[in-house]
């Protein structure tokens, strides 16, 4: 399986390395001008809008995860949530460590 990025506006964070066919767990966060990819409680990828700008999510558009110009996710999704503010590293280290230990 390939993730190939998650896309806003100015910047895109992607891992493009296998990750193979079993349970994954992504998080990608948004932290002013910062958007943060973790695969597997690790951080993957970071990229920053450009300067002097903060990433803007607002728009009428539909979210779209999995997509990138080179190719897409192909997989199911079992758990998708979305937070009202920017977790911290060590949040999503502790979502990763529970969701494995169930």
């Amino acid at each position: 399986m390939w993730f190939t990025g998650f896309r806003c506006r100015a910047a895109h964070a992607s891992h493009e390395r296998d990750i193979g066919g079993g349970w994954t767990h992504l998080a990608v966060v948004r932290r002013g001008a910062d958007l943060r990819l973790y695969v597997n409680g690790c951080l993957s990828a970071c990229s920053a809008a450009p300067e002097g700008r903060v990433l803007d999510l607002s728009n009428r558009e539909p979210l779209l995860m999995g997509f990138a110009a080179q190719t897409y996710f192909r997989g199911a999704i079992a758990d998708l949530r979305l937070y009202a503010g920017a977790l911290k590293a060590e949040d999503i280290v502790q979502l990763y460590a529970s969701r494995t230990t169930q």
